[in-house]
């Protein structure tokens, strides 16, 4: 049996130059490049997320990660 998932990740730099990254699980298939700049850039341009007390205000990139994982059937 195997179990496929999907994460779309945002990476950000925060105001001390950290880079650092926000997960969203189970994206929209193929999610288009102009929504996912503009979701950034509303992250970016608000400071919604802060990462060691300092916000997340610069896009760096983004990528959809998917990942299958296969169980394996041990003998009882």
């Amino acid at each position: 049996m195997s179990d496929t998932s999907k994460i779309l990740r945002m990476a950000f730099r925060n105001a001390e130059g950290d880079r650092r990254s926000v997960s969203v699980r189970n994206p929209v298939d193929n999610p288009d490049a102009a929504t996912v700049d503009a979701l950034m850039d509303t992250i970016a341009d608000n400071e919604v997320f802060e990462a060691n007390e300092s916000a997340l205000i610069e896009k760096v990139d983004a990528v959809v990660v998917e990942t299958t994982t296969t169980g394996i059937d041990l003998p009882e």
